[in-house]
């Protein structure tokens, strides 16, 4: 572990301060897009999540409205 940390502190000290521009430039645009993923993939659930809370609650509803229509026939006859 500490030789590969070794290899990159040296393999970043060779490199031009092109190099390590592009290379952070790169790390930096990777990590943006990763952050972004994560916000539209919450997004994307936290709407699916709602859409399913809606149609559960019209569908235990409609359920709902049943018995009682039931209800009231038993008590009908």
């Amino acid at each position: 572990m500490s030789q590969t940390g070794f290899d990159n502190e040296r393999r970043l000290s060779k490199q031009t301060k092109c190099q390590r521009s592009s290379s952070v430039y790169a790390t930096n645009r990777q990590h943006c897009s990763q952050e972004g993923y994560k916000r539209r993939s919450s997004t994307f659930s936290s709407g699916i999540e709602q859409m399913m809370e809606y149609v559960h609650q019209k569908l235990s509803r409609s359920h709902d409205q049943g018995k009682q229509e039931f209800d009231d026939l038993k008590t009908i006859k």
